[in-house]
């Protein structure tokens, strides 16, 4: 079946969205002539503005029907409006990457003829959500990539396409940030005029789980690691922060005379930062996904989270993990109260890592 008018449903969080780009791409690149939109939450709308060709983006209502303050006539009119706009647009395919019941409303509401999504199971599909869409596509598992996002929602976009699936993925720069943004251009003239910085190390200390969050004190002595490593001791180190996390990203840069912290950014602007950056270190976070599919060298920093699932992968990217027998489980919370899987993670093979993509 030849499809003309597409809507991707990935609302949040912004991690997720940027790992559906490759999606996006597939779908653009195989059905050509056909109208892509995309329904975000207005959170993350921004982020979208970097995919060439998008035909529309469908804003969800998100702050209007969460906020205590707006009255709940406003939010069903605010819904509505939402859903009528999907309706209007007489979509004949919707792929619903998001697998919860929120998305597959939506799915369901849009009336589509085709509605594609996850089988249940696992992370990918859950909360009832099969039960609003009408073409339910499984995985495959097994191979060195089965189990990650970006495979996954690549499969998904193809099965309900009616495309065949990629067997592998072809790692490349996926996008193009903003050029010529001022306080961008203003913060790595601040680098440079400091003078002997020789490459420049991107860090992101902070996600928004605490058993994904490496502490800042390790933050630190890894930047001292840095500061007496022979290839690696000329290097700026900028630190990227996100809102409420200003105070802790001046700690962390205050410990040493060639580490910066990046200007307030917006998503997208996070992307013009990280495109500066010889290495990009992380948790598992928005910031990692972003240099992947610009494809940054990067060392990831997992803790609670599955790096066979979530983390980059090829020869640019480094994985440091404890391993420990109660890890991934995939908890904001550790059952045991110390959060030992991420705490745990010695700077020095943070180094060794970052050594290895370089």
């Amino acid at each position: 079946m030849k499809y003309s008018k597409i809507l991707i449903i990935r609302l949040s969080a912004a991690g997720d969205i940027v790992l559906t780009f490759p999606a996006y791409f597939f779908l653009a690149e195989k059905i050509a002539g056909a109208k892509i939109d995309w329904a975000v939450d207005e959170r993350f709308a921004d982020l979208l503005g970097l995919l060439p060709g998008l035909n529309k983006k469908i804003v969800f209502p998100a702050r209007t029907l969460k906020s205590p303050k707006t009255s709940y006539a406003s939010k069903i009119a605010a819904a509505w409006n939402f859903i009528r706009e999907i309706r209007r647009e007489k979509y004949d395919l919707v792929i619903d990457f998001q697998g919860l019941f929120k998305s597959g409303a939506i799915s369901f509401l849009s009336k589509a003829s085709v509605r594609a999504a996850f089988a249940p199971g696992g992370h990918d599909s859950r909360e009832m959500n099969h039960w609003l869409n009408n073409k339910i596509i499984s995985v495959p598992e097994g191979g060195p990539l089965a189990a990650k996002i970006i495979y996954r929602s690549l499969y998904l976009a193809a099965r309900a396409s009616d495309e065949t699936p990629p067997a592998e993925y072809t790692m490349k720069r996926l996008v193009e940030p903003e050029r010529g943004n001022p306080k961008i251009t203003s913060f790595f003239d601040e680098i440079k005029g400091r003078g002997r910085a020789d490459k420049l190390i991107v860090i992101n200390p902070f996600t928004n789980w605490p058993t994904k969050t490496w502490p800042a004190d390790k933050w630190m002595e890894l930047i001292k690691l840095i500061r007496r490593d022979d290839k690696l001791k000329n290097s700026a180190v900028a630190v990227l922060w996100g809102p409420a996390e200003k105070e802790a990203a001046e700690r962390i840069a205050a410990s040493d005379e060639l580490s910066f912290i990046s200007p307030p950014t917006t998503f997208r602007e996070v992307f013009g930062v990280l495109d500066g950056a010889d290495a990009v270190i992380s948790g598992d976070s928005f910031a990692l996904h972003a240099a992947f599919v610009l494809n940054k060298p990067a060392v990831a920093v997992f803790g609670a989270s599955d790096p066979a699932r979530c983390a980059p992968f090829g020869d640019r990217t480094a994985v440091v993990t404890r391993g420990l027998e109660c890890q991934h489980c995939f908890k904001k919370t550790c059952r045991f109260a110390t959060e030992e899987c991420i705490k745990s993670v010695d700077p020095a093979a943070v180094l060794e890592a970052l050594r290895r993509v370089v």
